[in-house]
This record gives C-alpha cells, sequence and structure tokens, in this order.
C-alpha cells in the first residue's frame, strides 16, 4: 500500500514538472495573447488592491498603465524645525526630490518617464467651489462618483508663484502638521519669492480612526488625452488612490489600492475595483504564471475556486484551465499593463533545466559512468 502511495505521489509530482516545463516553453517562445487581447479591449476598470505601508521618510509610488513611469507618488516627509520634528503626507505627481529633500519645489518636474511620453496634466479633486483654487485634496469616501461632473474643482497646488504673487504653496497635502512653517522656515527660498499661501480648506485625512478615504484623481496618461495641458474634463482619465492612516501621530499608514477607467472621459467610483478574475490568486487581474507560482509556494490565494482558505490541487485544476483568462467579458487590459513576459517563466525554466540535469546525472551514477 505504501509503495503505491509512492508512485501515485511522484506520478503526481511528475505531472506537475511535466507541465512546469510546457509553460515554461509557452513563456519563453512569447504569448501574443495578452497584446492580441488588449489591442481589442473595450472600457474596463484596472484595479490594484495591493496594501503597501508607508513609514517616515517613505513613498508608495503609482503607476496606472504598467508603462514604467510614476504617475503618482504618495510621499511622507519629516523635517526637524528648532529641534521639533514635523511630518507631513501629500500627493505628488511632479517633485521629484521630495522623498530626500522636502523642500525644493520641481514645479512640472516629472518624475523619469522610462522612455514612455510624459504626463502633462494630472489633478487631484478638491472641495473647492467654481474659480476658486488652492484647496487641499479631498478626502472622498467610497462610492463617490469621480469624473467630469464631478462635485469640486480638479486642481494641482504646488508651486512656488501662486497666482502669479511669488508664493509658495503646497496644496498637495494630505495631512499638514507643520501648518506651513516649513515653508516659512524654508533655508533656501526660490528667487523672487516673497511669501507663502496658506491652502485653503480643512485636509479632512484627520481624526478617521484608520478608515480609508480616497484621493480622487485626474489623469492625461502619457499626454495621450490630449496635448499640453488639457482646457476639457472629457480629456482624462479618472481614478481613485486609496490611502488609511494608522498613525496620525507621525503621518504614516498604506495605500489600500487604487484603480482606474481605461476608457477615456469616464467616471468611475471611490474604491471601485475590477471584477475578480477566478483563478487569478494574486489578484492583478490576469491568470498567468505568478499565480501559478503563489499557488506553488503555498499562498495565500485570492479569488479561489475550489474550498477558499485551503490550498490544494483543486486549486491548481482551476488555474490552469484558466490560464490566460482576464477580467472583462472577451476583454484584457490596456495595452502596455501586464504586457511583459512574467518572471515566473525563466524560474519554471530553471526548474526544467535543474531537473533535466540531475536526471542526467543519476542516470550517469547508474550506469557507473
Amino acid at each position: 500500500m505504501r509503495r503505491r502511495l509512492k508512485r501515485e505521489n511522484n506520478s503526481e509530482r511528475q505531472n506537475f514538472h511535466n507541465f512546469d516545463c510546457r509553460l515554461a516553453a509557452y513563456l519563453a517562445a512569447g504569448s501574443s495573447l495578452t497584446a492580441v487581447m488588449a489591442s481589442n479591449a473595450s472600457a474596463i476598470v484596472v484595479s490594484n488592491s495591493t496594501v503597501q505601508p508607508f513609514g517616515i521618510n517613505q513613498e508608495v509610488n503609482i503607476d496606472f498603465n504598467g508603462d514604467g513611469q510614476i504617475d503618482y507618488q504618495i510621499d511622507h516627509d519629516r523635517v526637524n524645525l528648532n529641534g521639533v520634528n514635523l511630518d507631513y503626507l501629500q500627493l505628488d505627481k511632479n517633485d521629484v526630490s521630495s522623498a530626500a529633500n522636502p523642500y525644493p519645489i520641481d514645479n512640472f518636474a516629472v518624475f523619469p518617464t522610462n522612455g514612455t511620453p510624459a504626463n502633462s496634466d494630472h489633478g487631484y479633486l478638491t472641495n473647492a467651489g467654481p474659480g476658486e483654487s488652492g484647496y487641499y485634496p479631498a478626502a472622498v469616501t467610497a462610492g463617490t462618483v469621480l469624473g467630469p461632473s464631478s462635485s469640486g474643482v480638479w486642481d494641482f497646488q504646488e508651486g512656488e508663484n501662486f497666482l502669479g504673487s511669488h508664493k509658495i504653496i503646497r496644496a498637495n497635502r494630505l495631512i499638514d502638521e507643520d501648518a506651513t512653517q516649513i515653508d516659512a522656515a524654508n533655508p533656501n527660498p526660490p528667487a523672487g519669492t516673497t511669501g507663502v499661501f496658506p491652502p485653503l480648506g480643512t485636509p479632512g485625512w484627520v481624526g478617521l480612526a484608520g478608515q480609508t478615504r480616497y484621493l480622487g484623481v485626474r489623469l492625461d496618461l502619457n499626454d495621450a488625452g490630449h496635448a499640453g495641458f488639457n482646457n476639457d474634463n472629457s480629456q482624462y482619465w479618472y481614478g481613485w488612490i486609496g490611502v488609511r492612516i494608522t498613525n496620525e501621530a507621525d503621518a504614516t499608514g498604506e495605500v489600500t489600492g487604487w484603480g482606474y477607467q481605461s476608457e477615456l472621459g469616464m467616471p468611475i467610483m471611490a474604491g471601485e475595483t475590477a471584477p475578480g478574475v477566478p483563478g487569478d490568486y494574486n489578484g492583478n487581474n490576469v491568470v498567468d504564471a505568478a499565480d501559478y507560482v503563489l499557488w506553488r509556494n503555498g499562498g495565500p490565494l485570492a479569488n479561489e475556486v475550489d474550498t477558499p482558505g485551503t490550498v490544494d490541487a483543486a486549486d491548481y485544476a482551476a488555474w490552469r484551465v484558466r490560464f490566460g483568462n482576464t477580467s472583462g467579458s472577451g476583454t484584457s487590459v490596456p495595452a502596455g499593463f501586464g504586457a511583459q513576459v512574467p518572471e515566473p517563466g525563466s524560474l519554471l525554466l530553471s526548474i526544467c533545466s535543474s531537473v533535466a540535469l540531475i536526471g542526467v546525472y543519476l542516470l550517469r551514477r547508474v550506469r557507473g559512468k
């Protein structure tokens, strides 16, 4: 009985290994499935539910369309002012130096583009009224509609010459613990700067007792919605970034996820995510080799089809028959998102090569060579 069980277990392992090798060969050859489906994709919500914590002087980079260019950054900064630590948390789109040095304001200095066209005209949703500017980002609740007809004003105010007044403004902060002291104490103020303009409104990100709130964001990805600065709300993609403050005393917490509507000018609800894809165990909206690797490593698995919470052979079978599936009905994520051959392909090839070499070695040992 023990020998039979051992033979069965060995057979199952061999089946898994054989499939590993076939999958590795498929990935190494390159598949056009994702690219073909992406080119025919209709509008869907693209989202990421990965929780990313940020501590003191740390940041979380967000790349909505997966092109390698940072679209937004949730950035924490600590400054010691006259022996007192002042912490603040902000939404960045152009202040590339803020993680290392919070004083400079790099007006319109984009994040590294990594060979892609630069984003030109992003913004956040504020609680300002018509014609108003210089407000903090709104702390939006789940389900709020974000789009061309959103209640509030889309804006982004971080600069050295607010409204032509030669004043510094950093209205892009979620928690403004310093109450503009940092700006006023700037040791190297820009030439011609005459003062500080305190942001308007209430940040709204304190006193939440650990609840998630959302930043409403609009995007001109790769300057494709409209060349230069946009003049119409329909020329943007709309999305959200979830933020949870876990320690108000030092303005630290976590990004709980993000999402955007892949069709230009279409609204999205704050917190809205792409439908879960059965077999997509890592939650990246496609059933791919990375899900298989996660299953082999014992999970945990999202979007399980069989016995949620238990990692077993049935999960492997569910993944295998759905390999290549994506969110949406017959659609995939937009071009550029997930189009690269995943790293697990190289991993599986190395597994196959190693097993093959071991087999040759054992065969030589048996033959006495």
